[in-house]
């Protein structure tokens, strides 16, 4: 079996490889290059590579070559627009401006039962109806015993049916489903605010519109001393998926990039203190050498200062342990397939480049003699089984705003534009420096001017009394002369307008988003409302795509959380107490006993069967409930609905003297 992991490690190594070149060539290198110009401080990288960073506007020297820099743009300026983050700051308010309320739906049918009824009833009449045409045609059949049961039979049938509908109620299952319902909702309504969900998803965003790419995990939070299932960010730059799938959905593994403590990995993979040992900065730079840029290797292969720490991937494998991985059948033997088959489909690895074996199944555990299958699988076991979701069997939800076809990884959202950025920051920088040459003040003087003449030109003050001796009457035309230099044409900040205007297009981003003014005024209110149900076309397209993802986010947390938490965990969430242990005078099968919602969460939301709990409801959102909300259209929402029922609330209230519906409606 060691022998076999060690073989098994090396393959998920160089596969992970060959993700990463994969992912930096489909997805990376846009990325990147979309972050520098949203972060950065300035555009000196775009103008030359590997430079450091100074501020908004970068000096180089007068001739704009910088003394032996072969990298040198030749520009005395380097400016730049940072319309990228113009982007993120006009989207990210319209799209996560709270956290949104969520709910659950039965997935099963809900047929009205007075419909089910009534079909029930016409069924029976149908066949009374054919017993009495049968009748009918044969009276002789009136005495016949086996037809008389049978219409009694019918009778008492349709009696009963209408008995049941007269009191109908709801039924124990019923019951159950809006119970369980209202556990869950209350769950996952209380999480947000307490896992700080609207800060994690803030920055998923950013991710997903600079980027491309944006992710939340579900997690189990141990923080707090109890177990919370929750939803943490993580950048997109730790992700590597499977290069030969052409959706998410569809890839065979997904590995996840950690940096964590020593000791705490130790924990999670229960092995003794010492058993891994810390990834060092020049280790991990020689094992995660690859198209990553210097700067993203220096970051990543970063020690830790506060304590010991090992990078490593966490693989989440659709395809077993390894056995089907490319070329590694051919040097392995039947038997020991047929051993890695055993383990299922759905493995879980950790595989660092700087140890040999897995970590959930280090060296240690993997030479015991008295390590047995069961422990293997059990080491094998996904943290949380999410894979048998058909739409994201991943333990994240990504969010994306343009997807590329046939491509799993998708397109950066201002990827697009950024040609039309790269030509502003080029004609802003010549401005700069046509700015600066024509703002040059060169005097033509003849010489032999006294120096008391000279000093007054340049050093004088506003008003400066000059005396010269020359009385010949041209002496002052010829005394100075003003050198002006050429101005810029006007054509260049032509193009300068049309270029934004074309980057605005390409990003959704006008004038009118930034600060509601425009270049010309408008000439009716239809044409402003025209306007701007037009500016909001995109916003509610991006808006949906959020909904949707928080919608998957939720699902995932209320797997997370039917599946791993028990009642000490959820307890507090319901306010309710976390009884001590029992004391019973020696019965250790005692059973604390615990609050009435906490003991119907046991019973009725608590589950091991992941398929079921996805098949039993759909977690959604309120739609647009984590938008920014638009009050004037809310208020002209209340002034055109209380014209039509406030009178019949008013008239009600005056025949009834119940003003109950009244004020119910002024609430809402």
């Amino acid at each position: 079996m060691s022998l076999v992991l060690q073989s098994i490690h090396k393959q998920w190594s160089n596969l992970i490889a060959k993700a990463k070149e994969d992912k930096w060539n489909k997805f990376g290198a846009q990325a990147a290059e979309a972050n520098q110009f949203y972060q950065s401080d300035d555009a000196h990288f775009m103008f030359a590579r590997n430079s450091p960073l100074t501020s908004g506007l970068r000096v180089n020297s007068p001739s704009g070559a910088s003394s032996g820099d072969p990298n040198s743009s030749g520009l005395s300026f380097e400016a730049t627009a940072n319309l990228t983050a113009n982007v993120v700051s006009v989207f990210l308010p319209v799209l996560y401006h709270k956290n949104p309320n969520r709910v659950l739906r039965p997935r099963t049918p809900s047929v009205p039962k007075g419909l089910i009824a009534a079909y029930k009833q016409a069924v029976l009449n149908e066949m009374m109806g054919s017993l009495q045409q049968q009748v009918a045609m044969n009276p002789a059949l009136q005495m016949d015993p086996g037809l008389q049961q049978a219409a009694m039979q019918l009778q008492q049938q349709s009696m009963q049916l209408q008995m049941s509908q007269a009191q109908a109620g709801p039924t124990k299952q019923e019951l159950e489903d809006k119970i369980r319902a209202f556990l869950i909702e209350a769950y996952l309504n209380y999480t947000p605010g307490e896992m700080n969900l609207k800060g994690s998803s803030r920055d998923s965003i950013i991710e997903g519109i600079v980027k491309g790419l944006g992710l939340l995990w579900v997690t189990v939070n141990k923080s707090t001393g109890r177990s919370i299932a929750c939803l943490e960010y993580d950048s997109v730059d730790h992700l590597l998926m499977d290069p030969d799938a052409e959706r998410m959905e569809d890839a065979k593994w997904l590995a996840r990039r950690r940096k964590r403590p020593v000791g705490e990995v130790e924990r999670e993979c229960e092995v003794p203190p010492g058993t891994l040992h810390p990834t060092d900065q020049s280790s991990e730079a020689e094992a995660e050498a690859s198209t990553m840029d210097d700067i993203d290797r220096e970051f990543e292969a970063a020690a830790g200062d506060t304590s010991d720490l090992v990078v490593y991937w966490e693989v989440f494998s659709r395809m077993g342990v390894g056995g089907r991985l490319h070329g590694f059948a051919d040097n392995e033997d039947a038997d020991v397939l047929e051993k890695l088959e055993s383990y299922g489909d759905n493995v879980y690895l950790a595989i660092c480049p700087t140890h040999e074996y897995p970590l959930n199944i280090p060296q240690e555990v993997a030479e015991n003699p008295e390590l047995d299958d069961q422990e293997v699988a059990v080491r094998l076991e996904w943290p949380i089984p999410v894979y048998n979701r058909p739409k994201n069997p991943w333990p994240m939800a990504p969010l994306a705003f343009r997807k590329v076809s046939r491509q799993a990884w998708p397109m950066s959202y201002v990827h697009p534009a950024l040609g039309y950025q790269k030509c502003i920051n080029w004609i802003l920088s010549f401005l700069m420096a046509r700015i600066k040459l024509v703002s040059r003040a060169m005097l033509l003087v003849p010489d032999g001017l006294e120096d008391d003449v000279y000093d007054a030109i340049l050093h004088g003050s506003d008003l400066t009394l000059i005396k010269i001796k020359s009385q010949h009457p041209q002496a002052f035309e010829r005394f100075m002369e003003i050198v002006k230099m050429p101005e810029e044409t006007g054509n260049i900040w032509t193009l300068l307008q049309q270029l934004k205007r074309e980057w605005e297009d390409a990003t959704g981003v006008t004038e009118l988003n930034m600060s509601a003014r425009t270049d010309t005024q408008m000439r009716s209110a239809a044409e402003a409302d025209l306007k701007g149900k037009v500016l909001q076309v995109r916003p509610d397209d991006m808006a949906n795509e959020v909904d949707s993802w928080m919608s998957e986010a939720a699902e995932l947390e209320a797997i997370a959380a039917r599946y791993l938490l028990r009642a000490e965990d959820v307890a507090p969430i319901f306010g309710e107490e976390v009884p001590a242990p029992a004391d019973m005078g020696g019965d250790f099968g005692a059973v604390p006993q615990y609050g009435e919602l906490t003991q119907l969460w046991v019973q009725l939301v608590q589950s091991d069967d992941v398929a079921k709990i996805v098949s039993e409801y759909e977690y959604t959102v309120e739609a647009g409930s984590a938008r920014k909300p638009n009050k004037t259209q809310q208020v002209q929402n209340i002034d055109e609905s209380g014209a039509l029922v406030v009178p019949l609330f008013t008239q009600l209230w005056q025949q009834t003297g119940d003003p109950s519906k009244f004020n119910s409606f002024i609430e809402q």
